[in-house]
């Protein structure tokens, strides 16, 4: 111990006499090491903590793969559903050995009150046995247990804290009773009972997300048979029993079936009927690809970062080598010289990671940010990163910090102390003995240019990737477009919603700046798709389409098309006297175009729709251009508007509910949305005292929203190889710089004989241009290979884009030029005099 402690005293005194290398050498390691634990604490908090469950790697989400011959007609594709229906839960809830817990739960959005203070509330209907599965106890209260999701026990509710917090946050919250508004034919609001009061029994904990981070509500569902013997679906998780395998407990669902539906036992099909998958893997499969990139990317940042300092430290050892030679003559042993010039390294390599860890915070913080979405459920899961809210740089991730900062230090510190531990007293006099370990530093050099060609072209495909998808036509403007929801306070039917849509929005024209206003079921990017088989009717003959191209049916108002600024190809779009005849109009889209009239002129063309008996005749007045609907990353569907006056709310035509939770309200209006939103909200009063109105954001924001996770890889690949680019490019200067400094005999005497300042630069950029070829050619065939595990990231990209590949050799052969034009130039102001002097 008294030896560390001496060889530690005598590592601070040294490194004390340069302050500028040590500077040098900390800012390096730190932004690699800092990038690594940022990069850890995210990877650790998603991938590798367990969710905050009891025993929750044995929560696993059920899937159902149902035959085309079970769907519909029978003639309808296979699909895959991550839900069960009833009665199936209820046989296997009775019948499994395999798993100790099933539960399941469905959507709820409605519109919920307490004292008159109105809200919207996402949430979520479960069964009984959810909670107990989940074994997570209310911050305050109690949770729903299988007492409350029987008959007659069942109004009572559990808030999340954040609606908690909306309706006051204080104790007193539990019993008071809580109401909801809405369309009872809803099917997101079906398992509520509105207008009836429910208790609060609980609130949930800050932290707590099931199944999505938008839960804000949960209400007891009493799972009975549907009456009319339709199949209806809830998700399913379930917890498997100890030392089961989720494989063993879907063969088991799958023999429940079988034997209570009667199903006789046929060849085994080529995908099982049910699947369960882990409810870990289910959260974060999405992300794990592009985390193991991420990953992949900071450790080559800090292999880059090893490499540079080692070289830092083969040059600065190279200038000790006096000190060293007359250390070992005086006795000092290879293991001792050894141990001092590592206690140095990991000393620097301390600092580095103590630097590192404050980067850490930072990038975390940007982590954070540039994972932030809108958290709407309306709009999806999809753009959300899971469990963001629980990344931090916490006590595990500064021990990782700690660890990596001595495997950093031992890592580059070993060559320069293996290497110059060896020297002898008469090594200080003999020459060139720098110049024949340039060789190693070389070497050093053309890998941390490889590594960071690597990384440069791994990281301008994710760049390339996201600007291609950024700039993607969505098919509409979103400039200056404000979007809101408006919900209706009380039990309120299609037609009442309607009313006082229609009413909203000529109220909304009117308002000063608004250009246009409209309102419909759904807008673009919000997930919610409605599809249905369209019939021809061509000669007084319906021709009816194959089911399987059902197309997605937007249900707008007359001004929806022009106020998103959806273009009309041909014919026209909706317009006021639509509303009121029949038969009814449509606006096809170019793809439903293409699909179904193909060489034919589509206008004035009929289709038909609603089941036999109640029939409807819709006639085709215009095309509209395409929408991506779903996403930039999604290619337009084929749809069609139809005017939401023309839409019959009788059951009997089996049309979608037209207002699940509200109507979407668009305005085309100018920059100040603060004022416009508030004198929203004082028109939808004076219309309706308790509506309520949310979900406002900008088409931009929205659009903007559904890129979050490809904007965010981009950036953060980008900055990792930006840094990579800077610390290949200090590298390449510093070897350079020492080269020149080891030459100045050489040079000076070149110079002397005649020697021009030109042939003296072109001698010293020759040398650098070998070293950055030959690790720019390396870099790219390795590129050319590992940029292949990118494939599912980019977007219409292949992982060998020649433009990419010419774009990062090109810029990276300019920071190469830049980083040896210096010494280049330094070495033509060498005096011969001096150059000879000093020898």
């Amino acid at each position: 111990m008294n030896a560390l402690l001496t060889d530690l005293r005598y590592a601070v005194r040294t490194l004390r006499k340069s302050p500028g290398f040590v500077i040098v050498v900390v800012f390096t390691l730190a932004l690699g090491i800092g990038a690594n634990t940022a990069i850890f604490s995210v990877v650790h908090a998603v991938l590798l903590r367990p969710l905050a469950y009891k025993d929750s790697e044995r929560l696993v989400r059920v899937w159902d793969n149902v035959p085309g011959s079970e769907i519909g007609n029978g003639r309808g594709p296979a699909r895959r559903y991550g839900a069960m229906e009833v009665r199936d839960l209820l046989d296997v809830a009775a019948r499994a050995r395999s798993l100790t817990h099933v539960a399941n739960y469905g959507l709820v959005q409605a519109t919920a009150t307490v004292d008159g203070d109105a809200t919207r509330l996402d949430g979520y209907s479960v069964s009984g046995g959810l909670f107990p599965m989940l074994g997570v106890p209310a911050l305050i209260g109690r949770t729903i247990g299988g007492e409350d999701a029987t008959a007659g026990n069942d109004h009572v509710a559990v808030l999340g804290y954040d609606a908690w917090q909306r309706f006051g946050g204080k104790p007193s919250i539990l019993g008071r009773a809580l109401t909801f508004s809405g369309d009872p034919a809803s099917p997101f609001g079906g398992a509520v009972a509105l207008g009836v009061p429910y208790t609060v029994i609980g609130v949930m904990p800050a932290g707590f997300r099931f199944p999505y981070d938008n839960g804000q509500v949960w209400i007891p569902r009493v799972l009975t048979l549907p009456a009319d013997g339709r199949p209806v679906r809830l998700e399913t998780v379930a917890r498997l029993a100890a030392g089961v395998t989720p494989d063993t407990a879907a063969a088991e669902i799958e023999a429940i079936r079988r034997d209570t539906r009667g199903v006789a036992s046929g060849p085994p099909p080529a995908r099982p009927r049910f699947e369960l998958i882990r409810l870990h893997d289910e959260t974060t499969g999405t992300v794990k690809p592009a985390l193991l990139v991420l990953t992949v990317a900071v450790g080559i940042v800090l292999l880059i970062a090893c490499v540079n300092v080692a070289n830092l430290l083969l040059a600065r050892t190279a200038s000790r080598q006096r000190e060293i030679a007359i250390r070992a003559a005086v006795g000092a042993g290879r293991g001792r010289l050894v141990r001092q010039l590592l206690t140095e390294s990991v000393l620097l390599a301390g600092m580095g990671g103590l630097a590192g860890s404050v980067l850490a915070f930072w990038g975390v913080a940007l982590f954070r940010g540039l994972g932030a979405t809108l958290g709407r459920v309306d709009i999806g899961t999809g753009s959300a990163f899971p469990r963001l809210a629980e990344v931090s740089v916490d006590a595990t991730a500064l021990g990782y910090a700690l660890a990596l900062s001595i495997v950093t230090g031992v890592l580059f510190g070993i060559v320069p102390a293996l290497r110059y531990s060896r020297l002898q007293q008469g090594d200080v006099l003999r020459q060139g003995a720098a110049s024949r370990r340039a060789g190693l530093k070389d070497a050093l050099v053309i890998a941390e240019m490889a590594l960071a060609t690597l990384l440069l072209v791994g990281g301008g495909l994710m760049v390339h990737s996201f600007i291609r998808l950024a700039t993607v036509d969505p098919g509409f403007n979103p400039k200056r477009l404000l979007t809101f929801q408006v919900g209706m306070s009380g039990i309120h039917r299609a037609v009442e919603q309607r009313s006082f849509s229609e009413a909203l929005v000529e109220r909304l024209r009117a308002m000063p700046g608004v250009q246009s206003a409209a309102y419909a079921r759904q807008l673009p990017m919000v997930q919610l798709k409605d599809s249905l088989t369209l019939t021809i009717r061509r000669n007084g003959v319906d021709q009816a389409l194959d089911p399987r191209a059902a197309a997605d049916v937007r249900f707008v108002s007359r001004d929806y098309l022009k106020t998103m600024g959806i273009p009309i190809v041909s014919g026209r779009g909706l317009t006021d006297e639509d509303g009121a005849g029949r038969p009814g109009v449509v606006v096809i889209n170019e793809a439903l175009a293409h699909r179904d009239f193909a060489g034919v002129n589509p206008i004035g063309e009929t289709i038909v729709l609603g089941p036999p008996g109640h029939r409807l005749t819709f006639e085709i007045v215009g095309v509209a251009g395409n929408v991506r609907q779903f996403g930039l990353d999604r290619a337009p569907e084929s749809q069609y508007f139809m005017d939401i006056r023309q839409v019959p709310t009788d059951p009997a035509y089996r049309m979608p509910p037209l207002f699940p939770v509200g109507a979407y309200y668009t305005l085309r209006t100018g920059d100040d949305t603060e004022a416009v939103i508030k004198d929203v909200r004082a028109i939808a009063r004076q219309l309706d005292p308790d509506a309520t109105v949310d979900r406002i954001a900008t088409m931009e924001q929205i659009v903007s929203n559904s890129i979050t996770r490809p904007r965010m890889y981009a950036v953060l690949v980008a900055i990792f190889s930006g840094v990579a680019a800077l610390l290949a490019g200090i590298g390449l200067h510093g070897v350079m710089a020492y080269s020149v400094t080891q030459r100045t005999r050489e040079i000076g005497i070149r110079m002397a004989l005649g020697a021009q300042r030109r042939a003296v630069m072109g001698l010293v950029m020759r040398h650098s241009a070998a070293l950055a070829a030959s690790g720019l050619l390396l870099g790219l065939v390795a590129a050319a290979g590992a940029t292949r595990l990118l494939q599912g990231l980019l977007f219409g990209l292949t992982p060998l884009d020649p433009s990419t590949f010419a774009a990062v050799a090109t810029a990276f052969a300019l920071v190469a030029l830049i980083a040896s034009y210096l010494p280049a130039s330094r070495a033509t102001r060498v005096d011969p005099l001096d150059a000879l002097r000093c020898e």
